[in-house]
């Protein structure tokens, strides 16, 4: 299986009592993780192409739009090489 690109962001403090819709959550962008899984408990410890690694793995929130332009710029050098 191939490696592809999932965009994600990262997961909320499981810690913090869920106060709302946010419930800890921070960052509010997409990262992109290259992985050749779907499973949330394997691409927990992977870094973004960006290089965050997110304290409390990586989560999906279908509200959140914006992609982070780190990541873009990163895939975008890596595609032209």
């Amino acid at each position: 299986m191939s490696a592809t690109v999932q965009w994600l962001t990262t997961a909320p403090n499981p810690r913090v009592p869920a106060t709302g819709v946010d419930a800890g959550q921070r960052g509010w962008r997409l990262h992109a993780i290259r992985t050749a899984s779907n499973s949330f408990r394997e691409i927990r410890f992977i870094r973004s192409v960006c290089g965050v690694l997110p304290a409390h793995g990586w989560s999906l929130d279908i509200f959140i739009e914006d992609k982070c332009e780190r990541c873009v710029r990163a895939l975008a050098k890596s595609a032209a090489a």
